[in-house]
């Protein structure tokens, strides 16, 4: 649940603060991100992950496959809007 959510969290944004700092000293010559860039490129590696979890659900992907119960215990108190979802938003 709350503690899986916690460590994907950290870990994305950990790599996405080592991304940033990259391209700002590869590819940007040292100009910084904006704030918005910077929610806007988080806001998507998270939600990426949603995909990719719930897509991990499914029966298709038996070696690497997630409970349903955990990716809906890590993500549903974590959405924006989750009270609009329904209870089982994976399939």
């Amino acid at each position: 649940g709350l503690s899986q959510f916690y460590r994907i969290m950290m870990t994305k944004s950990t790599h996405l603060i080592w991304r940033l700092r990259c391209e700002r000293h590869i590819d940007r010559k040292g100009e910084p991100h904006s704030i918005r860039e910077i929610d806007w490129k988080w806001l998507t590696a998270m939600n990426i992950r949603v995909i990719m979890d719930s897509e991990l659900t499914k029966p298709k992907y038996s070696k690497r496959k997630l409970p349903k119960q955990l990716v809906l215990q890590t993500w549903s108190n974590v959405l924006n809007r989750d009270h609009d979802l329904p209870l089982d938003w994976i399939d």
